[in-house]
């Protein structure tokens, strides 16, 4: 039938002189009797062996004919290795070719170096449904089928002479496939992922939101440490990763300005980058004292004090109990009323 279908054809009376021939000759389609090397139970030992002694790469059609159906572990292993079954074994010249062309489809389908590369990066997404290339609506059997495919592409065996760094790269990949695998496996797992795909993404970013807001209170603290030890440019540093570390909290944005005053002194640049830090304090933490009593301060530098008085009313309203505030505030209005006409002082200090 071979001869008829136009193929030439070779055969091997014994599983060594198999895999020899196959090593050999290197042919571009193998029909596996199902008898060959001890029945059906090697089959799937049988399906490697081939694999591994033929070219490298997806040039290689393998159809295996079992004697009888085949069971679901030899079913899955022919799908992951790019073989076809065939266990009638009343099969004509027509129903051979359709087969020989459905096995080399199979073992064509395997993924170029560059997509093995874009499949290696895909599987490291925390979405495992995004991870596989599947819906979020794939049954179980579709999840497991196209596991075995993965972990098929993903033997380093089935590469075709591999640099060290592809090897090295596609085997990451493996414990990553499997890791993905393991959340759809379990039925119970499987439904929490169906619906929320993304959980362990967004968990992976609540944890490092976390450990962000964590490292910039502690630069925070050390930086309020400097300053009990007046030493300025280090608190400035400190304060300065806080808000690198976390740019979204005004407490931390307002001590940059006060310590940018204390290392750089009132020159007019310096007190404008300062004010602006202080501003956007106020602006991420309008409910706390500690910007505006900052920003009061700074404006009394720049002898702007209808703006520091006002700042400072908004520190005492934020927080009466402040003694910092409320000194300042008091101190101010004492100087305003030597410049200022009594009654619009008093019209000032009522607002």
């Amino acid at each position: 039938m071979l001869e008829e279908g136009g193929y030439a054809a070779l055969t091997a009376g014994s599983t060594e002189a198999l895999l020899d021939a196959v090593a050999r000759e290197g042919p571009d389609l193998v029909l596996l009797d199902g008898k060959l090397g001890g029945g059906e139970q090697r089959g799937v030992e049988l399906l490697r062996a081939v694999r591994e002694s033929g070219p490298k790469g997806p040039s290689l059609a393998v159809v295996l004919f079992p004697a009888t159906e085949p069971p679901a572990e030899l079913e899955r292993e022919a799908r992951k290795l790019g073989a076809q079954l065939c266990w009638d074994r009343k099969i004509g010249l027509r129903a051979l070719r359709k087969l020989v062309d459905q096995a080399f489809e199979a073992a064509e389908d395997r993924p170029s170096e560059g997509e093995l590369l874009s499949l290696c990066e895909r599987l490291r997404r925390e979405n495992p449904f995004a991870a596989l290339g599947i819906a979020t609506t794939a049954s179980p059997d579709d999840i497991r089928l196209r596991y075995d495919q993965l972990r098929g592409w993903l033997r380093p065996e089935a590469l075709a002479d591999p640099a060290p760094e592809l090897r090295r790269v596609v085997e990451a990949a493996g414990s990553d496939l499997e890791n993905a695998y393991a959340k759809l496996a379990n039925p119970d797992s499987l439904e929490v992922y169906r619906l929320s795909p993304e959980r362990d993404a967004v968990q992976a970013a609540a944890r490092d939101r976390s450990d962000l807001e964590l490292r910039a209170q502690e630069a925070y603290r050390a930086g309020q440490e400097q300053l009990e030890h007046q030493d300025w440019p280090e608190a400035l540093a400190c304060f300065r990763r806080a808000v690198e570390l976390c740019p979204r909290v005004g407490e931390h944005r307002a001590w940059v300005a006060w310590a940018t005053y204390l290392v750089y002194g009132a020159e007019p640049a310096v007190l404008q980058e300062a004010i602006k830090h202080a501003k956007a304090g106020m602006k991420l933490a309008p409910n706390h004292h500690h910007p505006p009593l900052i920003l009061g301060r700074l404006y009394q530098f720049t002898n702007r004090l209808d703006l520091a008085i006002k700042a400072l009313k908004r520190a005492v309203q934020l927080k009466p109990d402040s003694i910092e505030a409320v000194r300042e505030l008091r101190i101010l209005r004492m100087r305003d009323q030597r410049k200022t006409p009594q009654g619009l002082l008093s019209k000032l200090i009522r607002r």
